[in-house]
């Protein structure tokens, strides 16, 4: 974190820095990144910019917000839109399309939900794109606490698992959040809790990804 003093009110664009160390972890190199203010025609001109890269990633802006434009400045660029929202918590405001035949990822402004997507979404596609035979490490594993589900949404809860006599055992860690980077940074996998309306208990089969170590 700089050591050089913010006006009151900014906040660090911790994001930046993670999904470029996410890229890099991928087999991939970031080719660059910036800043973009909250205006339709910088960001028009910038998006038509990183058209000359392989795939272009974008983090915050994608919700309902008086502010949230990045996507109104795709679809006025001529974006071919696949989806928009999914039903992953966290993760929902997710926005997947093409923009003159570049793939355009728009990640949550929320650093663990754009965490939790590129992991989820750009990392396999990235793999496919390419052509590499890699796959998300995924293994199953033991709840040593009981997990709250959510009725509507698939749910990724950062844990830390260990294995012990040929058995792996996962920690669900407490206060999920979406902006706490520091339960992510305390965490070495996902716990992936499929939707329903009864807790996952204590002792329960679940799967975990497993997660890359960024620093």
């Amino acid at each position: 974190v700089s050591n050089k003093k913010k006006p009151e009110g900014s906040i660090y664009a911790s994001s930046l820095f993670m999904i470029e160390s996410l890229i890099n972890l991928s087999a991939s190199k970031c080719i660059s990144k910036k800043i973009v203010k909250d205006n339709k025609n910088i960001i028009k001109r910038e998006l038509n910019k990183a058209t000359k890269s392989d795939i272009i990633i974008t983090t915050g802006g994608v919700s309902v917000g008086n502010k949230d434009l990045i996507r109104s400045s795709l679809l006025e660029l001529g974006y071919e839109e696949k989806f928009w929202k999914i039903m992953m918590k966290p993760g929902k405001p997710l926005l997947f399309g093409v923009l003159n035949g570049t793939p355009v990822f728009s990640l949550p402004g929320n650093p663990v939900s754009s965490y939790v997507c590129f992991y989820i979404f750009v990392v396999p596609y990235l793999y496919k794109l390419f052509q590499m035979k890699k796959k998300l490490d995924i293994k199953n594993a033991k709840l040593k606490n009981n997990v709250n589900t959510s009725l509507h949404r698939e749910s990724y809860v950062r844990g830390f698992y260990y294995d012990k006599k040929e058995i792996t055992y996962v920690h669900a860690l407490p206060n999920q959040d979406s902006s706490l980077l520091k339960t992510l940074s305390e965490s070495n996998c996902l716990i992936k809790i499929p939707k329903s309306n009864k807790q996952k208990n204590k002792g329960s089969n679940v799967e975990i990804l497993i997660l890359p170590h960024l620093y």
